[in-house]
C-alpha cells in the first residue's frame, strides 16, 4: 500500500490534462466608440459625457472662438457627431464677443460677419433717401454691446410711393372735408392729378383726413393757388400727424410751395385748410412714401 502510494505521487504524468482557458472579451476600443453631440454644453459636461462613454477627456485639445451668446459653451468639435472617436479631439469654446460698429455697411457684409459670429440678423427696412439702398442705419443691441444670438438690423430701402388722392379717408366730425382729385395750372404749369382742397367762406378751416396706420414715412407735395383765381388770393395750409400740427404754410397766389413732412408711425393724416379769400388750396404730386412693404399694405388697406 505505501509503494502505490508513492507511485500515485511520483509516477508519469503524461496523462495530465491542461487546465481550460476561458477568454473575456476585451472592453471595446477606444478607436471604436462613436463622438457623442457635445456641442451647446459647458466644457466640463463636455467631459463628463466623454467620460460617462469611456472617452478619454484627457486627449481634448481646446480652442477659443468669439461667439454670440453664453461664453464658454462647445460651438464646434472635431470628430464630428457619429464619427469614430479619435485619440485626440477638437473642442471648439465660445468666448465673449461684442456687437461691431455696422453702420454705413452693406447689409450682406454685415449679416455675413454676424452669422461668423454665431448671431442671426432680423432686417427691418426704413425709408431712407439720404443713404445707398441696402446700407445699415442701424444695429440693436448698439455697438461695443454683448452679442446676442440675434442682432436687430436697420436697412436703407429706397422704397417707393402711393399717391395721396388714392389713400382711405376718413369722417371728420364738425368739420368739412373736401379734398379730390382735380385738374390744375400753377405757375404755367399743368397738374392732371392735383388735389383740390376746397376752403369755406370768412377763413373757416376745412379738414381732411387719411389713414395711413403707421406704413407711411414721408408725405411730400407742392402747396398753391391756381392761375386762375385772383391775383390777391391767400390760404394757410396746416399738415397734422395723429392730431399735433408737424408742418404749416401759407401761400399765395402764383407761387408753388413744396412741403415734406416726416409721417413715420403716424396713424391718420390730416391737412387743414383756410383762406381769407376763398380761394381753393391745390395740393400738387401729393404723395406718401415709404419702404415698399409699408406701401404695399397701404395701398392694400384702402
Amino acid at each position: 500500500m505505501a509503494g502505490w502510494e508513492a507511485n500515485i505521487r511520483f509516477g508519469p504524468q503524461a496523462e495530465r490534462t491542461e487546465p481550460q482557458i476561458v477568454e473575456v472579451p476585451a472592453l471595446q476600443e477606444q478607436a471604436d466608440l462613436l463622438m457623442p453631440d457635445v456641442r451647446g454644453l459647458s466644457l466640463a459636461e463636455a467631459k463628463q459625457v466623454m467620460a460617462d462613454l469611456q472617452l478619454d477627456p484627457a486627449g481634448i485639445k481646446l480652442t477659443e472662438q468669439e461667439w454670440a451668446g453664453e461664453p464658454g459653451v462647445v460651438i464646434a468639435q472635431d470628430p464630428v457627431v457619429g464619427e469614430k472617436s479619435k485619440p485626440v479631439v477638437h473642442l471648439t469654446v465660445a468666448r465673449s464677443a461684442v456687437v461691431g460698429n455696422y453702420v454705413g455697411l452693406p447689409q450682406e457684409e454685415v449679416v455675413e460677419a454676424l452669422h461668423a459670429l454665431g448671431s442671426d440678423a432680423v432686417i427691418k427696412f426704413a425709408f431712407d433717401l439720404t443713404q445707398r439702398s441696402g446700407t445699415v442705419l442701424a444695429v440693436e443691441p448698439a455697438p461695443g454691446e454683448p452679442l446676442p444670438p440675434l442682432v436687430e438690423v436697420t436697412v436703407a430701402q429706397a422704397g417707393s410711393s402711393a399717391a395721396l388722392h388714392t389713400l382711405q379717408t376718413a369722417e371728420v366730425t364738425g368739420s368739412r372735408s373736401d379734398c379730390r382729385k382735380s385738374e390744375v395750372t400753377i405757375e404755367g404749369r399743368g397738374y392732371p392729378d392735383a388735389l383740390r382742397c376746397s376752403t369755406a367762406r370768412e377763413g373757416e378751416p376745412t379738414s381732411t383726413v387719411w389713414l395711413v396706420g403707421k406704413h407711411g414715412s414721408v408725405l411730400s407735395a407742392g402747396v398753391g393757388l391756381a392761375d386762375t383765381g385772383k391775383a390777391d388770393s391767400t390760404a394757410r395750409v396746416q399738415v397734422l400727424a395723429d392730431g399735433k400740427e408737424v408742418a404749416a404754410l401759407d401761400v399765395s397766389y402764383g407761387k408753388l410751395a413744396p412741403v415734406s413732412v416726416d409721417i413715420s408711425g403716424v396713424l391718420r393724416l390730416e391737412i387743414v385748410t383756410s383762406s381769407a379769400t376763398g380761394a381753393d388750396v391745390y395740393l400738387t404730386d401729393a404723395i406718401v412714401k415709404g419702404t415698399d412693404s409699408d406701401i404695399d399694405q397701404l395701398v392694400t388697406e384702402k
